[in-house]
Parts: C-alpha cells; sequence; structure tokens
C-alpha cells in the first residue's frame, strides 16, 4: 500500500512534484549514465534499500532510459503509472509491490519499442533482492532493453 498520507510517503511524491516543476521551468536534474557492467548491481541496491521503493510500493519505481547518444541513464525515481502510460524511449522501471497477504516482491517492467512487459520476481523472506537469484532475475527481465547484460 502507498505511504502517502504519511510524512514518510508524502515526502517522496513531494520531491517528485518539485523535480517536474524545475523541469519545467527550464532546471532539470542531470540524468547520469548508468554502465552497463554496473546496470544488474544498480537495480539490485534499489531494490533492496530505496526508501522511496519502500515507502511507495506500486506507485514510484526507480527508470533507467535507453538513450541512442548516451546508452544507459538514471532517469531517477518517477510514478510508475507515469511510466507505463506516457510512453518514450526503451526504458526498464524497477518497484516493489504487496500481495494481499502482505507479501513484498519486486517488479520490473520494460518498455520495448512501446510494448510494455512485465517481470515478478519471487519475493525473498529476508527482503533482499541483491543476491544470486534475484541478480539473475533481473537480468532476465531487463534482456529485452539491455541485450547482452550479465547477471552480475
Amino acid at each position: 500500500p502507498s505511504n502517502s498520507g504519511a510524512v514518510h510517503g508524502a515526502r517522496y511524491n513531494a520531491r517528485l512534484l518539485a523535480q517536474r516543476v524545475a523541469a519545467g521551468l527550464g532546471s532539470a536534474s542531470p540524468h547520469p549514465a548508468v554502465p552497463a557492467a554496473s546496470l544488474i548491481d544498480f537495480i539490485a541496491t534499489e531494490l533492496t534499500e530505496a526508501p522511496d521503493l519502500w515507502h511507495q510500493r506500486g506507485y514510484l519505481a526507480r527508470v533507467v532510459t535507453l538513450d541512442p547518444v548516451a546508452g544507459l541513464v538514471d532517469d531517477g525515481v518517477q510514478p510508475l503509472s507515469h511510466v507505463l502510460d506516457a510512453g518514450g524511449p526503451d526504458a526498464i522501471a524497477a518497484t516493489l509491490e504487496a500481495d494481499g497477504s502482505g507479501t513484498i516482491y519486486p517488479v520490473i517492467y520494460t518498455r520495448t519499442r512501446g510494448m510494455i512487459a512485465e517481470r515478478t520476481i519471487e519475493p525473498d523472506p529476508l527482503l533482499r533482492y541483491d543476491g544470486r537469484e534475484a541478480r539473475r532475475a533481473i537480468a532476465e527481465a531487463v534482456r529485452s532493453v539491455a541485450p547482452g547484460i550479465a547477471a552480475g
């Protein structure tokens, strides 16, 4: 569930709103490159440690896009619905979701040539998504956007 009504959730929404306003006024934040060799580590770390993804499960996602010139680019945390609905370049969106029993699990969404695919990763009882099996599942999920990525 979302924590938008609580301080620990609303602050992430406020940060995103401020970033959108700044970008609209011509003061966009830089989008650093993500080396292909680090992509799996980057996503695994975000799924394991990012407080914004943990507090806003199913609502916010860490997004990496594929720029034809710059390669893989960290597009920061964005609303998941925007990533899925707005279109744009090939991208990877990593988020956490929960089922009706409260089990938390990662989901990797990929956008390839406008088509969205969803890949659910098995939940971990210790909520660690940086282990070997999770990395392998992340690598499989992102290959449509970033072919040749190793399991890390």
